[in-house]
């Protein structure tokens, strides 16, 4: 590889790097200010990542080999489901779960 190659492919990634770092820090300011955004952009993204997974581990489940490990995964999952109830009733105490 020449080196102008190399030096072009060092500035169009360092430009990306600065970029992201800027992002970064932009957005760690922005939620740092507003505490209420934060709380709520965690609460939502917790919750889809345990709808995801709760949604993984049953097509998981559906895979295995054994009876047994068929109702053990289904029972991870319903525990799973009932994180996501719990993580709905807390965001939303006035709501019946």
């Amino acid at each position: 590889m020449p080196a102008q190659d190399l030096t072009e492919e060092l500035k169009k990634r360092s430009a990306w790097s600065i970029f992201m770092g800027v992002l970064t820090a932009a957005l760690g300011v922005f939620l740092i200010v507003y505490p209420l955004a934060t709380a709520t952009i965690t609460t939502v993204l917790l919750g889809w990542v345990l709808i995801f997974v709760g949604i993984a581990l049953f097509v998981f489940a559906l895979h295995s080999q054994t009876v047994g490990n068929f109702f053990l995964k289904i029972l991870l999952g319903r525990s799973m489901e009932s994180a996501v109830s719990r993580w709905r009733s807390f965001r939303s105490p006035g709501s019946q779960p």
